[in-house]
């Protein structure tokens, strides 16, 4: 004894009351003819002697594989895509919020055996399940599997983006509120073009690391491990690294008489960095990769306080040796004693401890040592 639906045969059974049982193969829902076969010549090949034919309604159960928010565009709430097996057009679908509410009405798969598209849902943690129906919808809903997702509004996938302090890595810990992500374990932040960053969990905020680099606007996206798509669209904000210089040498003697001074670091914007010079401000200029450069007023020798300013904030303090160099004005012999002769000298930046030779046979030779 054998049943064949369609083209395939499965054999069948009596039971204790002699009921003829036949278990039919997987397949979607729906109406298929069955062929019910009582005998056979033997040789194995299928032919049927004497068959029953009838059509009967079986139901397959739906088999729910993965859940995929879809983006949603402007203010639409986001719909979502179900993929499994079973799912028959015209099956009705169902999601629930996590406190257990009724079906959402009307929900039916788009199309056979792949997807059902429900939507839109209000924004929240939605649980879904995918049954059967029939066409009467006499046949009540019946959930197969309870998946949770997060359901929000297009550039809602961040509530809150609030950058915080510059971390040891030069770039900037940002922190972010996800909102309608409840558990934020397996999201991670992508800013820009750099996918893999430094992510810390606590709840529903995630503190982010942005890569180092100059400020200016950054696209934030948050993408989820498990998921096809990603949680929003991502939001856009400007945040400031602080500047980090590491290095500030003296160069040389600038033509105003002054040091110029190179300064070496990072996230430091020309036209946004100056240094005080003993509370003498002077602008910055870019110099050769991530170096600025600043010229000290005219000063005498010995250390002078600096200060960088970036942005109006102070964020490095040092001194500066300053070497400008002496310069004579004038000379003059004063008076004689024994066989030397005193000559007067004025200039500037003649330190106390600068000495002098007079060259004698070359009286306008006079060098500072």
């Amino acid at each position: 004894l054998s049943c064949r639906f369609g083209l395939s045969d499965v054999p069948a059974y009596f039971d204790s009351t002699g009921t003829l049982h036949c278990i039919s193969p997987q397949g979607p829902a729906g109406f298929a003819a069955v062929q019910i076969a009582l005998g056979g010549d033997g040789d194995g090949d299928g032919d049927i002697t004497r068959s029953s034919d009838t059509t009967v309604l079986f139901r397959a159960p739906p088999l729910v594989t993965a859940v995929s928010p879809a983006v949603g565009v402007a203010h639409v709430p986001t719909s979502v895509h179900v993929f499994g097996g079973n799912l028959v057009a015209g099956t009705a679908c169902g999601v629930r919020t996590r406190a257990g509410t009724a079906e959402l009405p009307g929900a039916r798969v788009s199309s056979a055996l792949t997807r059902c598209e429900v939507g839109p849902l209000a924004i929240g943690l939605h649980t879904l399940g995918a049954g059967l129906a029939s066409a009467d919808e006499s046949v009540p809903l019946v959930l197969d599997s309870e998946l949770p997702f997060p359901v929000m509004r297009a550039g809602e996938g961040a509530t809150r983006v609030k950058p915080l302090v510059t971390d040891e890595g030069g770039g900037v810990v940002v922190e972010v509120d996800t909102g309608a992500v409840p558990d934020v374990l397996g999201v991670s932040c992508s800013f820009g073009t750099t996918t893999h960053v430094r992510t810390w969990h606590s709840r529903n905020v995630l503190n982010c690391a942005a890569p180092a680099r100059a400020p200016g606007p950054t696209l934030l996206a948050l993408s989820p491990e498990q998921s096809i798509a990603r949680l929003g669209d991502g939001e856009r904000f400007t945040y400031v690294s602080t500047a980090g210089p590491f290095e500030i040498v003296p160069m040389m003697t600038a033509a105003s008489g002054g040091t110029l001074v190179t300064v070496t670091g990072d996230s430091l914007l020309n036209g946004a960095v100056s240094c005080l010079f003993d509370g003498k401000e002077v602008p910055a200029s870019a110099g050769s990769g991530a170096s600025w450069t600043c010229a000290s007023p005219r000063t005498g020798p010995g250390f002078v306080p600096l200060h960088l300013v970036n942005h109006g904030t102070t964020v490095a303090s040092s001194q500066v040796h300053a070497v400008a160099e002496a310069s004579l004005t004038s000379s003059q012999p004063q008076y004689s004693v024994e066989d030397a002769t005193i000559v007067r000298l004025q200039g500037e930046h003649l330190h106390a401890r600068v000495a002098c030779d007079l060259r004698y046979g070359q009286p306008s030779a006079v060098h500072f040592v």
